[in-house]
């Protein structure tokens, strides 16, 4: 079992290093720009992380970082 997660493409240490940006905020940053419009729950589809909260999590630091702009609609 434990080759199997070793194999598995989404299993990616996530440890964030000061000042350096993560794989997942790479990822996420890559499906943004080909995805332009994007809401939060198509970036968590999207990207089929093993955990949602992990990537709402990282899309919420770079939002307050100010490395990407979250845009309210009105509809």
């Amino acid at each position: 079992m434990a080759e199997i997660i070793k194999n598995d493409p989404r299993v990616i240490n996530d440890f964030s290093v000061r000042g350096k940006t993560t794989p997942l905020m790479d990822k996420i940053r890559q499906f943004i720009t080909e995805n332009p419009n994007c809401t939060v729950s198509d970036i968590c589809k999207g990207i089929k992380w093993k955990d949602d909260a992990a990537v709402r999590k990282s899309i919420r630091k770079m939002v307050e970082a100010h490395r990407i702009v979250q845009r309210f609609n009105i509809v």
